[in-house]
Parts: structure tokens; sequence; C-alpha cells
């Protein structure tokens, strides 16, 4: 896996990397259609629920960069986190509430949503400033779809 200083350095083409130095850095993998959605700005809050608590429910704040990877692909993007909301202990009702509150953000399908129905941890965050850039390729083979650098 790929070291916060080395995704900083190669940052430094792309964006002032001053900004990074005190902020966590966070890559996620994500599949299209909804990372197309995140680099045209239609999605500009990411989501992320799941059965457990695993990153990065409670570890991403405001002031915090997301890297966005494709599936199976490069680093393409990254975005400034502009607001957080967690949410824990929930049921099929919270979820729908959870749709109903973020999903003009999300722009989750239905299969999406039907999909976290059991969720019992949601994490969104607020995406600002999204800058496409030039492609970074990272040796990534675990299977999270998350990780904090």
């Amino acid at each position: 896996m790929i070291s916060k200083s080395e995704i900083v350095r190669q940052l430094a083409s792309n964006i002032d990397v001053e900004q990074l130095a005190d902020n966590n850095i966070h890559i996620a993998v994500m599949q299209n259609p909804y990372l197309n959605f995140v680099l045209d700005g239609s999605k500009t809050v990411e989501s992320r629920l799941s059965k457990t608590r695993i990153d990065p429910y409670k570890k991403a704040i405001t002031g915090d960069f997301i890297l966005f990877k494709q599936s199976g692909g490069p680093i393409v993007a990254i975005a400034k986190i502009v607001n957080c909301w967690y949410y824990e202990n929930l049921d099929y009702t919270d979820i729908l509430w959870l749709k109903a509150k973020f999903n003009s953000l999300v722009l989750g399908s239905d299969d999406y949503w039907k999909k976290k129905h059991s969720a019992k941890y949601a994490s969104f965050f607020l995406l600002s400033a999204v800058t496409k850039i030039q492609p970074i390729v990272i040796h990534k083979s675990d299977g999270r779809a998350w990780v904090v650098l």
C-alpha cells in the first residue's frame, strides 16, 4: 500500500499540497456510475453504510481529504470534506429516513439502498472542491473500500 508521503509527493503536480500536511487523507474506492457522479459534480455527498463499525466511521473529520480511486483502477480525483454526519444502531426505518434525507445528494439507486437495508452504521461526507487529478496508480488488493492513510 502507498504511504501518505508518497501520495502527497505525487499530488504535488496537481494541487497545492500544503493544505494536506495537517489533515488526514482517505482513499475511497468507487465504482461507476457513482465515481462519475462525483467527477461531474452531481454527487455532493459520499456515503458509506456497513453492518460493522469499519472505516470511515468516525475516522474522517471536516477538513480531511478524500482521494477517489476507481475500483480496479487509479486514483483520479481529490475532494475536501466540509461536513460529516455519523449514525449508529440503525434499523430499517432509520435507513429509509437516511435515504429520504440524503439521497438527492448521494444519488444512490433503489438497489443501492436495498443492499444497505441491514446496515448498523452510516457515514456521510459533504464534498467540496472536487478536483480531477493526473491518475495515481496504487497497488491495493486487500478488498477494503475505504483506506485511512
